[in-house]
């Protein structure tokens, strides 16, 4: 028996899951070739490490209740698994069953001109259940934070108002169309599709064993 083979079997005994089992002795995919849409684009919102060599790419929708209990464990394995992975979110808005999707969609992007755009996408999860039911969050549910998070409320109202919005978020939706993204949230681990892991630990080994197979930095020693 060879000895990547080994140590591949070493690291489902160590990770466990067969999510990670399967995920292992699956063809690997190099995301930097193939479909250009599993690269990370230079206007892509990306939390955590730029260098990390794992890539996660989330198709998500503010309003989509699923997509809600799943923000809690991406945080939990952003902060667990720190340097690991990168989370790149982006916006799959699913108007015709969630009405309040784009315009929280447009709240993220508005925030984000003002450098804000994951504290928008904090306040969107964690207060989820206060406004996507509400008849028109852009009044001043919204605008309420963007105060919370500390940019300029006025500046925040003016963008909402801009159309040149959307074409970020028809540009996200476009390449989930692409890649076959038919619901959310869909994720991607390093350019591979992954059905959505039923806790954090499920989750955690599909990035552990999506770390063994990704080539790592290598550091060079500079002292004499």
């Amino acid at each position: 028996m060879g000895g990547i083979l080994k140590l591949a079997i070493v690291a489902v005994l160590i990770f466990g899951g067969y999510a990670a089992w399967k995920y292992i002795f699956s063809p690997s995919v190099d995301i930097s070739g193939g479909n250009p849409f599993y690269a990370v684009a230079s206007d892509d919102h990306v939390r955590g490490k730029a260098d990390a060599p794992v890539t996660l790419i989330d198709y998500t929708d503010f309003q989509c209740p699923a997509c809600g209990a799943y923000y809690p464990v991406l945080e939990q394995l952003l902060k667990d698994m720190d340097g690991k992975f990168k989370l790149v979110v982006r916006h799959y808005p699913l108007i015709q069953i969630h009405p309040n999707a784009l315009a929280g969609s447009r709240a993220a992007e508005a925030a984000g001109k003002q450098g804000k755009f994951f504290e928008m996408y904090d306040q969107l999860y964690s207060k989820q259940s206060e406004w996507s039911q509400a008849a028109d969050p852009t009044i001043s549910i919204f605008p309420a934070y963007a105060g919370n998070i500390g940019i300029s409320v006025d500046q925040f109202r003016k963008d909402m108002a801009d159309s040149s919005l959307d074409d970020k978020i028809n540009k996200d939706r476009d390449s989930g169309n692409s890649l076959n993204v038919e619901g959310t949230p869909t994720f991607f681990l390093n350019g591979k599709i992954v059905k959505n892991p039923s806790s954090v630990d499920d989750f955690k080994n599909l990035i552990e064993a999506a770390y063994l197979k990704a080539p790592k930095a290598v550091e060079t020693n500079t002292s004499k």
